[in-house]
């Protein structure tokens, strides 16, 4: 594993997780696609910021507990669990791989693989 790797994904969920979209976008490149879960891709970091600003709107926050990060030449893969708090201050964890292709040191293509559909489903019971 490559430290820079490794320590580059650590920033870029530390953005995520603060909600600092300006810092996320930071990390692409200017064409850059992403796509989030079974969600059309987003293309060009105006997109993808203005994509984050409305997703941040339907959540109270989140954190990325990284368990791996692994690269094979410009692929960076990295394995989490991620809590979600609602707007109702329960939280829900879910598993999520992400999965970047790098250019010139930034991220090109960024999705990534998790299941929503927790996070977003009333709590029943409880």
């Amino acid at each position: 594993m490559n430290a820079h790797y490794q320590q580059f994904a650590h920033q870029v969920f530390d953005a995520v997780d603060r909600q600092d979209v300006d810092r996320f976008v930071g990390a692409m490149t200017p064409d850059a696609g992403f796509t989030f879960a079974n969600y059309p891709t987003v293309k060009g970091t105006a997109s993808i910021a203005n994509y984050c600003r409305q997703f941040y709107q339907a959540i109270a926050g989140l954190r990325h507990n990284v368990q791996d990060v692994w690269n094979d030449g410009d692929a960076v893969i990295t394995r989490a669990d991620v809590t979600y708090t609602r707007k109702d201050g329960t939280t829900v964890t879910v598993p999520c791989i992400t999965l970047f292709r790098m250019a010139d040191n930034r991220i090109h293509d960024y999705r990534v693989y998790v299941d929503m559909s927790p996070v977003f489903t009333p709590v029943v019971g409880g």
